[in-house]
């Protein structure tokens, strides 16, 4: 049975927040679900970034390029590149061509490559390319992969629905010109499944068979990672780079680079930029044909259920007070990065729309909405202001929580029940304040 209540709470400053309150029998009921790709997903992103993020820091933009592959269209591939090696990702094939050849002057786009040009023209004829003008006059493709869709129209029979992990969204967090926006990652098991493996060191509600709920954290070196028939264990038979330790293998040896459960490219010689969203496996001698091989996990299982996406809000009963796990300082721009690259770093006062999963002192299942501010149109006092992780940790104790974590917040945020929203999203049209849907690679669902 699947429950519900608001709840207002007003801050010290007289700002006004709502929360919603889901609460449900198990975590056994709850599954990962992977939204219908839907072709307006594009069109949507191309639109927040035009409307909302190089109007608000154009100084940080030059001429992006954002675009997405029909499935109908094809790509040759790159091959022995002294770069990037062997790419069988076509968006990340596209991606290259396109990077290597395109040019803006007096703010048209000019190619060295008719190729690239004649590709560049198709895709923006069929809506699947756009360009969005910051202050400058450099060139950034943004790849968009089609691992993303809305929550609201996928699996609408559904009881409930939410979003889950944290994914690409921008080009600060394309760490590698293997990164393509709507990459999902960090840890994501059911049953014993694993689904995605664990990224950054980052914290784990994790949910045991016993019953037992809590905080842990998860090393992907510690699984066992298979590539079609191949297994492979870090220290024994390969070895794995993964961001935040490095931003390049060294040179030497056989890089195979694995992103969103796909093997996207392999190369001799190492020196390879690692991908913000996956990892690269090092051996002695090259996997032959693993060339986009399906790539899985295993190693946990006892585990129920597990998600890793955000700092904690609370373990073992006590309010998180600090940033546990760890996120990419961008006044650090010389360490390798890893997303989400702009992950609010002021712990008490950068407020926004939360998601906070987790149980109280019974084991009992509670998911809560942290209602943040429209993009446009906010009225102070009247519409929720939303939450700082300092604010949504003391919300989640005063509410009986005694683990939880949270999920993607910000635009992402959002519970359907039976296909409605009780509060609002914050992604807004910049001229009618209507609520306007972000699409999302992954989510939770209850049938």
């Amino acid at each position: 049975m699947i429950t519900q209540e608001i709840r207002e709470f007003r801050y010290g400053s007289g700002d006004l927040q709502k929360v919603q309150i889901v609460r449900f029998g198990s975590f056994s009921e709850m599954d990962f679900l992977t939204p219908d790709f839907d072709p307006e997903s594009f069109e949507r992103l191309a639109d927040l970034y035009e409307d909302y993020i190089i109007k608000k820091y154009a100084f940080a933009f030059g001429n992006l390029v954002l675009f997405r592959l029909p499935e109908d269209y094809q790509v040759k591939p790159v091959s022995g590149d002294p770069e990037y090696g062997n790419v069988y990702d076509p968006l990340i094939s596209a991606a290259i061509m396109m990077e290597r050849s395109l040019r803006f002057r007096n703010g048209s786009p000019v190619f060295s490559d008719p190729e690239a040009g004649e590709m560049f023209e198709h895709l923006k004829e069929r809506g699947c390319l756009r360009t969005v003008r910051g202050m400058w006059n450099t060139v950034r493709i943004l790849p968009v992969s089609d691992r993303f869709g809305f929550l609201s129209r996928s699996r609408t029979d559904a009881r409930l629905k939410v979003n889950s992990s944290f994914f690409i969204m921008d080009g600060f967090d394309c760490a590698s010109r293997y990164d393509s926006i709507g990459t999902s990652f960090g840890l994501c098991v059911k049953d014993g499944r694993i689904l995605t493996p664990p990224m950054f060191g980052r914290q784990v509600l994790h949910v045991s068979k016993s019953g037992e709920t809590g905080i842990t954290g998860a090393d992907l070196t510690q699984l066992t990672v298979h590539i079609g028939d191949m297994s492979f264990h870090h220290g024994e038979n390969c070895r794995i780079f993964q961001r935040p330790a490095a931003g390049r293998t060294p040179a030497g040896g056989y890089d195979t680079v694995i992103c969103g459960n796909r093997v996207t490219a392999a190369k001799t010689g190492g020196r390879i930029k690692i991908p913000a969203a996956g990892f690269v496996i090092r051996t002695d001698a090259p996997l032959k044909d693993a060339g986009g091989l399906e790539v899985t996990y295993s190693g946990m299982p006892d585990t129920v259920f597990a998600v890793q996406v955000g700092n904690s809000a609370v373990a073992d009963g006590i309010r998180t007070d600090r940033f546990i796990s760890p996120f990419f300082n961008y006044k650090k721009p010389f360490e390798p990065s890893y997303p989400p690259t702009f992950y609010p770093l002021d712990y008490k006062k950068a407020r926004a729309p939360r998601i906070v999963l987790g149980a109280d002192g019974e084991g009992r299942p509670m998911l809560l909405w942290f209602e943040g501010a429209g993009k446009f149109g906010y009225r102070p006092g009247t519409d929720s202001c939303g939450a700082s992780l300092s604010e949504a940790a003391d919300i989640c104790c005063q509410l009986g929580m005694r683990n939880g974590i949270h999920l993607d917040g910000g635009g992402s945020a959002q519970i359907l029940l039976d296909g409605r929203r009780s509060l609002m999203v914050s992604d807004r049209d910049a001229e009618s304040f209507l609520e306007v849907e972000r699409a999302v690679p992954n989510g939770l669902v209850i049938m």
